[in-house]
């Protein structure tokens, strides 16, 4: 397989076009390694563990030597990841989701604190996640939990259009308790995850250490066209609590999609509209949104998109 990561959150731009972005999903689970301290009082958990290496990514056979996004490798341009524990103390976790009621839960960030990405999957019992040596490490999940991390979106506007590899490197690491399952998947923009082809799912015991190179299926999608030449509109109050007003110029007459996303690229809601030629207003309800930072985004049948970002209180 050939390796790709990306950090930042760049589903779009204030106004314009939307950028290509791939994220990754790099899962698995692995035996409860019991007692968490050994006779020595050391934190035996990474007995039982999975370990992403890094990830690259580039055109067909130049994902190892000349990638456009490299991410937990060593050089001037890569992405590392700094060292942190991203969850841990979860016996009460009751969230099959996200480690939010861990008592040690944060974000994946690099070494120059931007963000790359999050954790997901069922954390309960005394799973542990962390990144150090710059790398990501899967500790301790059970074997009916399967756990998670999900890059941010990688923006890959050099691929646009073109067949793409990724270079990925991993280990299973097994000293008395089972590494159970390795899986990776990718999605491009706001698409659902492949069912398949997705890269692997290695359902048999995966003990080693492995460098796999893949080619991706899917061609890297050509750059969403902007809607500047049909539209223009504007958003307030900004942050804004229950509801958003937008005041909208068009330039001819289209059926619009509004959507909101949060900057993980979750949909929440979706309504469409028919525009006329001219000056309109709407209203978008958002008083049920989670306090955080969201895209409005609004596109045409034909894949047009502009979006704005806007901030929850």
């Amino acid at each position: 397989m050939k390796k790709l990561i990306s950090p930042l959150f760049l589903l779009l731009v204030c106004s314009g076009i939307q950028a290509q972005t791939i994220q990754f999903l790099f899962c698995g689970k692995t035996g409860t390694v019991s007692p968490t301290l050994d006779g020595s009082g050391n934190d035996q958990r990474e007995k039982a563990s999975i370990h992403l290496d890094f990830l690259r990514i580039g055109i067909i056979g130049s994902s190892k030597t000349n990638p456009v996004y490299v991410l937990g490798d060593t050089g001037p341009n890569n992405v590392s990841f700094s060292t942190k524990v991203l969850a841990d103390k979860c016996d009460n976790n009751t969230d099959q989701a996200y480690c939010t009621q861990c008592q040690t839960c944060a974000t994946v960030t690099s070494s120059t604190n931007s963000d790359l990405g999050r954790l997901s999957g069922r954390m309960l019992g005394n799973v542990r996640v962390e990144t150090k040596n710059n790398n990501l490490v899967i500790m301790s999940t059970n074997v009916n939990n399967v756990v998670c991390y999900e890059t941010q979106k990688i923006p890959i506007p050099t691929l646009s259009g073109k067949k793409a590899e990724i270079t990925i490197k991993y280990e299973g690491r097994s000293q008395g308790w089972p590494v159970h399952n390795i899986s990776l998947n990718y999605r491009y923009n706001d698409n659902a995850y492949f069912t398949t082809p997705f890269f692997f799912n290695k359902n048999s015991n995966n003990v080693g250490v492995f460098e796999e190179t893949y080619v991706i299926v899917q061609n890297v999608p050509v750059s969403v066209e902007d809607l500047s030449k049909k539209l223009s509109f504007e958003l307030n109050p900004n942050p804004v609590r229950n509801e958003i007003y937008l005041t909208l110029e068009a330039f001819e007459g289209f059926q619009a999609n509004f959507t909101i996303l949060d900057e993980s690229g979750r949909q929440y809601s979706t309504v469409k509209q028919e525009l006329q030629t001219g000056s309109s207003t709407k209203t978008l309800e958002v008083g049920n949104l989670p306090a955080g930072l969201y895209i409005l985004k609004i596109s045409d049948n034909e894949g047009r998109v502009s979006s704005k970002k806007f901030s929850k209180l």
